[in-house]
């Protein structure tokens, strides 16, 4: 997966991660791929309970600190729900990410109802597809 989206992913960029191992590993190929020169940094934000809310603060920070693109690796349940939030602005609003999917969000607005829009989603089983 890391080798089909990390040519499609604005560069530099920030890899937050959850500190679940799983989801460590997956940041870490994704980084190492991607040629990241720059740590992955663990955050309960992106934990299955984790919020929108707490990503926000996350990004807040990063975003004083000049950073611009940023990779989040997370979990279910909260991680489409915070792809809902995004997208939608509400919680009831589900973005399904199957497990080990992979998608980009152009947010704009980190504090608006809707902070921004879909741009691409693709799935292990869709990069299997296309490897036939």
């Amino acid at each position: 997966m890391a080798v089909a989206v990390s040519p499609m992913v604005k560069r530099p960029l920030h890899v937050l991660s959850s500190p679940y191992l799983r989801a460590e590993q997956t940041a870490e190929v994704f980084r190492e791929t991607a040629g990241i020169d720059r740590k992955i940094e663990l955050t309960a934000a992106l934990l299955p309970e984790g919020s929108w809310g707490a990503l926000i603060a996350e990004l807040d920070r990063l975003v004083e600190a000049g950073v611009e693109n940023v990779v989040a690796v997370g979990h279910n349940p909260s991680i489409s729900e915070i792809a809902g939030m995004i997208v939608g602005g509400s919680a009831f609003v589900r973005v399904q990410m199957k497990k080990g999917a992979m998608a980009c969000f152009n947010v704009d607005e980190l504090h608006g109802k809707v902070a921004g829009e879909l741009q691409w989603m693709i799935t292990p089983r869709m990069v299997r597809s296309l490897a036939r």
